[in-house]
């Protein structure tokens, strides 16, 4: 073979692996193909020359890599179109890497043999079967080898896990980047890729999540022996169910698991789309929930074996707040404009100002009204879902925005689903808080059903006085005061 046959079967080779890319199929093994197709008439070329003519044994072994340079190359061609592309196209099962590297390995080792046997007269099979003492140092000293490479091919052959499934080895968790013949690449949370002995996966086991597949886990967490379980079940199933990572099938579940030293134990059972989501989701809940405790009045017991004579101050932003601040954002609200400073001072006191976590979800699309909302600091989401499913953004609320007001006033559903993304500090006025003041100024109604009425016309772009008046005799009716009271 000449240098342009060479150069030929090169740039066919090159067509080849650009099909299979075209394809999508596996890429076929060109390297040694092409070394092969350039060495080849190299080393022909040197085989012509007299001087190396005139040496035998020199001629002998140009010959002797000719053929092993074509033999090695062939094996792997074909080895890819037989048990690879085959595979691909779908005709049958994929076979595992490590059965296709023995068998290149094996037929390899064999011709490797027989060319030995018939260029050089040199028998390697007697020779490594007649060595005693050869074979125990080799068996000795490849010990952990061996042990890596019939786990590898135990682990191929019995298929545990695939490329692409997240495992757990106890120290080690994340994506498996590759299965090899002695080891397992797994890329961790961290983007370090981590080498794993095949034997340690087989002695030690491995937990595996499929990619795509429902992955589920198990919280622990230990609430106040003065907390009802009915009550803290409830207040964790909230917190749980408004999880956007948290699947609603298999649903939730929250149980009493044990009581310990210094807290009721409860578990939390969840299922989540993917296993990276785990840490995340583990994070996102145990946040939420302590917020949700504070809320209340509640907290996460210290262990018995702590003596601390008072708990210690919960800094959250919302008790650090002003009480100056909240009126002052009460002020700036048209619907309370008509409020004095008493009733403003009255107002805020019973109005409650609570620190929600990032990612909780203040208001549900659908559920009935809590009443109106003051952004006092953070940053919040507001969805809405359509009739057909699909969700809409409508916006974002910062500092000083209010949101609920039709809630508050005639206690509608709520129309979008609003989420933070950040700490964020809310004042949550409720017609409990405002019925007080309703009934010694029942006038307060005309003045909010007319700028709520007001908004809804011009919104619609109509001006409707039937509209204010249902309005003004809705709120009437929700607030529990006489139609005939104006």
């Amino acid at each position: 073979m000449n240098l342009a046959i060479g150069l030929l079967i090169t740039a066919m080779l090159l067509l080849l692996r650009r099909l299979s890319q075209r394809l999508k199929i596996s890429k076929p093994p060109i390297r040694t193909a092409i070394t092969a197709a350039i060495a080849i008439p190299l080393l022909v070329h040197t085989g012509q020359l007299q001087y190396v003519a005139s040496q035998s044994l020199t001629a002998k072994n140009l010959a002797t890599a000719i053929t092993f340079l074509w033999t090695i190359s062939c094996i792997k061609l074909v080895s890819w179109a037989v048990l690879e592309v085959t595979a691909d196209l779908g005709w049958w099962r994929p076979t595992a890497k490590i059965l296709r590297d023995l068998i290149d390995l094996g037929i390899i080792t064999a011709i490797t043999l027989v060319i030995a046997q018939r260029d050089y007269n040199i028998n390697l099979v007697g020779i490594a079967a007649t060595s005693a003492v050869l074979t125990a140092i080799v068996g000795l000293a490849a010990q952990e080898t061996l042990k890596n490479l019939f786990a590898g091919l135990s682990l191929q052959l019995e298929s545990p896990f695939h490329e692409g499934d997240w495992i757990d080895l106890g120290n080690t968790r994340g994506v498996v980047s590759s299965l090899q013949l002695m080891t397992t690449r797994i890329r961790t949370m961290e983007g370090a890729l981590v080498v794993v002995p095949n034997s340690r996966i087989a002695a030690e086991g491995v937990l595996r999540f499929t990619a795509g597949e429902k992955v589920g886990q198990i919280i622990e967490v230990g609430l106040d022996y003065g907390f009802p379980p009915r009550q803290a079940i409830e207040l964790m199933e909230s917190v749980v169910s408004q999880h956007k990572l948290v699947l609603s099938t298999p649903p939730p579940e929250i149980m009493v698991h044990s009581y310990a030293e210094s807290a009721v134990s409860y578990e939390i059972r969840i299922y989540q789309a993917s296993a990276p989501e785990m840490e995340e989701l583990r994070s996102d809940l145990l946040e939420q929930i302590w917020y949700a405790l504070q809320r209340i009045g509640q907290s996460i017991p210290y262990p018995v074996r702590v003596d601390r004579t008072t708990p210690a101050p919960v800094l959250l932003p919302s008790n650090a707040m002003d009480d100056v601040v909240i009126e002052d954002a009460i002020k700036s609200i048209d619907l309370f404009q008509n409020l004095n400073h008493i009733e403003i001072k009255e107002l805020a006191r019973s109005a409650r100002c609570e620190t929600f976590a990032p990612g909780e979800l203040l208001i549900r699309q659908g559920e009935t009204g809590k009443g109106l909302f003051i952004v006092i600091q953070g940053e919040l989401l507001v969805n809405q879902t359509m009739h057909s499913g699909v969700k809409k953004f409508l916006g974002t609320l910062h500092e000083k925005d209010v949101f609920g007001e039709m809630s508050l006033c005639t206690g509608a559903s709520h129309s979008a689903d609003i989420r933070c993304t950040v700490e964020s500090v809310i004042v949550t006025i409720e017609k409990e808080d405002l019925l007080p003041i309703m009934k010694i100024k029942p006038q307060l109604i005309e003045h909010m059903g007319s700028l709520m009425a007001q908004r809804q016309n011009k919104n619609k772009h109509e001006t409707n006085d039937n509209s204010r008046l249902d309005l003004i005799k809705v709120m009437k009716q929700f607030f529990g005061i006489p139609c005939d009271l104006s």
